[in-house]
């Protein structure tokens, strides 16, 4: 399959999201977009509402609410079908905002020069607040584990730091393979695999466990997996968004395979305006 229709009004890729079966981009132009992840189609309905950017978004567990945060720090809750916005509520937050949603999109972990909250996303309130965390300057991205119990943020110095969500003490010890800052972090559903990138152009697969790196390829930018960890989306050096199966084989080795484009539900792939 190639390029999709509909995407020539998207800008920079900013975020991308698995909602079921569908594909939902945050581009530059603060509007969200959606294409159907198996069939490749797109969705000319869209999500208008922030003022800014979209940083992130995520569907929330009765698959019907969408929870998105724009770097205007206001958080949007939609209803998906009626694409209506239901509630709204300030995380306060600016530029240097570092932010994700939980993988059930429930909590909410933002963290802006040292101060880290977590806030319920449903009720719009915030749980905990850390006012002063370890090495402030240099949280560059940061992502939930599975459990939602934890959040491993990635680092200025090329490793990577877990850290309890209730104490703020660090779990385990910092682990890396990144050569230059680490810009980009994301956790799979099932637990098994981060995803990492960085300024070295790299991304790299890591066991979710032991913190191997398990394999890595050329060029970063917004990659996210699947809610069954089967596939993962990721932007390109060519401007698009490819969809890819995640092969693990015996050896616990693990790499990505692109969707053969003769394959029975084909890859999709997503051109925008520039490459993130």
């Amino acid at each position: 399959m190639g390029p999709l229709s509909g995407n020539e009004e998207l800008g920079i890729i900013t975020h991308v999201s698995f909602v079921t079966d569908d594909l939902i981009l945050s581009a530059s132009d603060s509007i969200m977009h959606q294409w159907d992840a198996h069939s490749g189609e797109f969705n000319p309905d869209q999500f208008k509402g922030h003022e800014d950017p979209v940083i992130i978004a995520a569907c929330l567990p009765d698959r019907r609410t969408i929870a998105s945060l724009g770097k205007e720090g206001v958080v949007l809750l939609w209803d998906r079908h009626t694409l209506e916005i239901v509630h709204d509520f300030l995380v306060g937050l600016d530029s240097a905002v570092v932010a994700a949603f939980s993988l059930d999109g429930t909590k909410l972990v933002a963290i802006q020069r040292g101060r880290c909250c977590i806030w319920d996303v449903e009720r719009g309130e915030m749980i905990t607040e850390f006012i002063e965390t370890p090495m402030a300057a240099m949280q560059l991205c940061v992502a939930f584990v599975s459990d939602s119990t934890h959040v491993i943020i990635g680092y200025g110095d090329g490793y990577l730091r877990r850290w309890d969500i209730e104490s703020w003490e660090m779990v385990g010890v910092p682990f890396g393979g990144h050569d230059q800052p680490i810009v980009f972090i994301v956790c799979s559903p099932d637990g098994k695999l981060i995803a990492t990138s960085a300024f070295d152009a790299k991304t790299h697969l890591w066991d979710g466990e032991t913190h191997e790196v398990l394999t890595q390829m050329d060029g970063s930018g917004t990659l996210v997996f699947s809610p069954d960890s089967r596939y993962s989306a990721r932007s390109t050096v060519n401007r698009q968004l490819i969809i890819d199966e995640i092969i693990m084989v015996y050896s616990n080795r693990t790499h990505f395979e692109e969707r053969p484009q003769s394959g029975p539900s084909g890859s999709h792939v997503v051109p925008s305006s520039r490459y993130c």
